[in-house]
């Protein structure tokens, strides 16, 4: 409950009351059919579960404000109706750990929950109240107004001292031994103490000295157990057993918080291993394990894994893609079950929720996996899911990594390059931590995942990591600052719209200052939703836009021929696909097979984009410079155009 109201942990003695009261009017399952709660006879009107809301939850706060305006002739003092030196019993907890609920008066005022006892006053909505003295002086004409007080000022010291003097009989201590108080840390100690860990240990020494971690183990070697991975034998002579470690690793879920603790013990690549540190067997020290089955750390084991989980599939009456070998199909009439693999974390969707608890009983039954329910986070991607959108975004990735490389108190800015300085080797500048720069670079990538808006700045800089400089260091840092103002931007999923494939492809010409190579840029769309989008220098050094802006297009007609074959798969088959370049010598060479000055040179694998065009798989159109969407990925902007850019891609910021 703390986690999810985002408070600290000070107030966990209101979560507990809030925890109790609810469950204290709330019917059990193993409930005879008329049995009401303890309170159900005594407070019928006040259990109304209907009327609460999450804890710490503001939601009448302003519509009570709103209706009930202080009197001005009240003091602030006495606006007060709580202390917490002087509480209301009336208002109290009683043993159930609920508060006796105390209604309105006036049908129009919402009941605030009882956590709340003090009345909040917000200067935006209750108006200033000045005292109305014109009155007062008009029937007392005598009264001499120098005499007169226009404000009372308010005594802020509390008149109830606390003193540290007790009588002996208060005192039920021994007088002759030392009071010991109690130490914040400590308590704060205690209260984490039924969470799981948060620091991930560094080595076994430091994971037995953890019981979250102890237990990850335990239950990593019961698996070994049930599955007869190994055996264990003795060491045959002249053979030397491999060693064996512990990979330690939280699991998170989409909010950031801890779900889990994951320890894997993993093999340094021989069938036979050595006991695993910390759980060796105290009656065979010795001895060494067999691997009976592929485990961690084989070079065989992912193999394995693919081969033993696309049997029990195909078995089941699922086909395997014939593009994408992770993907596998099942259709029943016209409900259609689809189930993507990475690894060991799999994804699956239908038309149908029959099917789906099916493949779940099946998953269940085979290989011990639990269901997580909706996808809500994957792979470092947060989803969330309504009944029109599809909404994919990584700002809990963003604020790890502002916090990682301590950025979180810089200053934000609104692109992420600077369009009046492009970066550029700097052998003269000064040098900086290599290691530094290639993780933040990495880091930076991984994000292009779902922020397309910082892949072309982001590009640029990786081409510097062998020898990176203060200048570059400072580029990186300023896409940092960028996502420090805009961390919650992602990309957005509708469901309706048409389902279209088309593609923009964009050129920067010579755009590389240290060898002029020109930056290609694409992005590929099924209606309104964008798919995919590339960023990457040339090979070769073009002599002219056309030439610049032909390869460009041939890049992007290798990524529209992959997207169709992917999508046969799910049966569906796009031809003519239209690529938008902005370039019309670009679409005469496509068209026309006469060589000429400027294509004599190209090399013959870029003609490819002649041939699929004869053929008709793609078709190449004509869009104007303005509504060119891949500029996005070819050089910076300033933040007008860069804003209507991300925002046509689909690319929107949701809080």
């Amino acid at each position: 409950m703390l986690a999810d109201a985002k408070i600290p942990i000070t107030f966990w003695d209101e979560a507990i009351a809030t925890a109790c009261f609810v469950q204290n009017r709330t019917l059990l399952e193993n409930r005879e059919k008329n049995q009401e709660t303890w309170d159900d006879s005594d407070n019928d009107d006040d259990n109304n579960l209907n009327t609460e809301y999450p804890f710490m939850s503001f939601h009448n706060l302003d519509h009570v404000v709103s209706n009930q305006a202080p009197d001005p002739s009240v003091s602030q003092e006495d606006q007060v109706s709580n202390n917490f030196d002087d509480v209301n019993p009336q208002n109290s907890p009683n043993d159930g750990g609920s508060f006796q609920n105390q209604p309105s008066s006036d049908p129009n005022v919402e009941v605030i929950p009882e956590s709340f006892d003090y009345f909040i006053n917000s200067p935006e909505q209750v108006p200033n109240f000045t005292p109305h003295t014109s009155t007062i002086l008009q029937d007392l004409p005598n009264l001499n107004q120098s005499n007169l007080e226009t404000q009372v000022q308010g005594d802020s010291i509390p008149t109830h001292r606390v003193h540290r003097n007790h009588p002996l009989s208060q005192i039920i201590c021994p007088l002759n031994q030392r009071t010991m108080r109690s130490q914040i840390e400590h308590a704060n100690i205690c209260l984490y103490s039924c969470f799981l860990s948060q620091v991930v240990p560094k080595n076994i020494s430091e994971a037995l000295q953890d019981n979250s971690w102890i237990e990850a183990m335990q239950e990593e070697l019961l698996q070994f157990r049930k599955q007869e991975v190994w055996k264990l034998v003795d060491l045959p002579e002249e053979e030397n057993a491999i060693g064996t470690r512990w990979l330690y690793k939280n699991k998170p879920d989409e909010r950031g918080i801890v779900v889990r603790n994951k320890a894997r013990l993993i093999a340094q690549g021989c069938s036979r291993r050595r006991q695993p540190p910390g759980f060796e067997d105290p009656k065979y020290p010795h001895r060494v394990y067999k691997l009976s089955k592929a485990l961690y750390g084989l070079h065989q084991a992912p193999r394995i894994w693919y081969e033993t989980l696309s049997k029990h599939l195909l078995e089941h009456g699922f086909t395997r893609g014939q593009i994408d070998p992770t993907l596998f199909m099942k259709r029943e009439n016209e409900d259609l079950l689809c189930v993507q693999v990475y690894v060991d974390d799999i994804i699956f969707g239908s038309t149908s929720s029959s099917m789906c608890k099916e493949f779940e009983e099946i998953m269940k039954s085979i290989f011990q996996m639990s269901s997580m329910g909706e996808i809500n986070f994957f792979l470092g991607l947060q989803v969330k899911q309504s009944a029109d959108v599809i909404f994919i975004n990584q700002s809990k990735f963003v604020e790890k990594l502002l916090k990682k490389f301590k950025m979180q108190d810089c200053q934000t800015i609104r692109t992420p390059s600077d369009v009046n300085c492009k970066i550029q080797p700097d052998p003269k500048g000064k040098s900086v931590d290599q290691t530094l720069y290639r993780s933040m670079i990495g880091s930076l990538m991984y994000l292009t995942a779902s922020r397309p808006d910082i892949m072309y700045a982001v590009c640029v800089c990786a081409r510097y990591q062998s020898d990176p400089k203060e200048s570059h260091l400072v580029a990186v840092k300023r896409i940092f600052r960028y996502l420090k103002g805009k961390p919650n931007l992602g990309l957005w999923y509708p469901y309706e719209g048409n389902f279209e494939l088309y593609s923009y492809s964009d050129s920067d010409f010579g755009g590389y200052a240290l060898d002029r190579k020109s930056t290609t840029g694409g992005c590929q769309f099924l209606g309104p939703r964008l798919v995919s989008w590339q960023c990457k220098k040339q090979t070769n050094v073009s002599v002219s836009t056309a030439e610049a802006e032909y390869i460009a297009a041939s890049a992007g007609c290798s990524q529209v021929l992959w997207l169709q074959n992917q999508l046969l798969d799910y049966e569906f088959n796009f031809l003519k696909t239209p690529i938008y370049i902005d370039n019309i010598a670009a679409m005469f060479i496509t068209a026309n097979p006469v060589q000429h000055s400027k294509t004599k040179h190209i090399e013959i694998r870029y003609h490819f984009l002649r041939d699929n065009s004869e053929k008709g798989l793609i078709i190449l159109i004509k869009v104007h410079t303005d509504k060119q969407l891949a500029d996005l990925f070819t050089k910076s902007f300033l933040s007008g155009r860069f804003e209507f850019l991300i925002q046509s891609i689909g690319l929107i910021n949701h809080d």
